[in-house]
């Protein structure tokens, strides 16, 4: 990630907003049935966060804080995005 860091980013801060805008990219693309996707979405991260990264994810080792970090990401853009085109 020394690319990350040259932009003066933390890799922490872009997966964040990876994770953001692809949930709301999601949503968006599927607008007719946003509400689904949504659900969708959220149901998936807390899975992925929770049970797969904590479990498989250990370079570097996931934390508690770090899995709700990405959660909360997935969760907003998709949340956020669902308010907007409803």
């Amino acid at each position: 990630m020394n690319f990350i860091a040259k932009l003066g980013q933390s890799a922490q801060f872009v997966g964040g907003c990876a994770h953001f805008f692809f949930a709301g990219y999601v949503v968006f693309a599927l607008h007719s049935y946003a509400l689904t996707a949504a659900v969708a979405i959220t149901t998936f991260a807390s899975v992925k966060e929770f049970w797969f990264d904590a479990k498989y994810e250990t370079d570097p080792p996931q934390t508690f804080v770090m899995n709700l970090e990405d959660f909360l990401t997935y969760a907003a853009g998709a949340w956020l995005t669902y308010f907007m085109v409803r």
